[in-house]
């Protein structure tokens, strides 16, 4: 089983539904911050900081002022912290971190049976 933070789940109707009519720099933007916030940030919350965020997006200058809102407000939200959380990303996260746990114990529990002994 692949670790939680190597993937992201996408649900390609509503990225889709999400995206519709928007130009492709704001899609890509919008596709790569997402991996960032899961793989790399581990769903933590990514710093409010216009030239960070533009950067992870691979938004160049000119357009980046007519995306950021979209990507930064419409997809992501700012949270109490001053950090963009992207809900369904960080509970499907949580759900796959939890799911990768019980596979190692499950790995774990077969292991012992297989071999006779506990494996700490």
């Amino acid at each position: 089983m692949a670790k939680p933070d190597q993937y992201i789940k996408y649900r390609p109707r509503d990225f889709e539904i999400a995206v519709k009519g928007q130009p492709a720099h704001v899609k890509w933007g919008y596709v790569v911050a997402l991996c960032y916030y899961r793989c790399h940030n581990h769903c933590k919350g990514l710093e409010d900081d216009g030239e960070f965020l533009r950067k992870i997006c691979e938004i160049e200058k000119e357009d980046w002022e007519k995306s950021k809102p979209i990507i930064f407000g419409g997809f992501f939200q700012l949270d109490v912290n001053g950090l963009w959380q992207h809900a369904i990303a960080f509970e499907d996260y949580q759900e796959d971190c939890k799911n990768y746990e019980r596979a190692i114990i499950k790995a774990k529990n077969a292991n012992s049976i297989r071999w006779g002994k506990k494996k700490r």
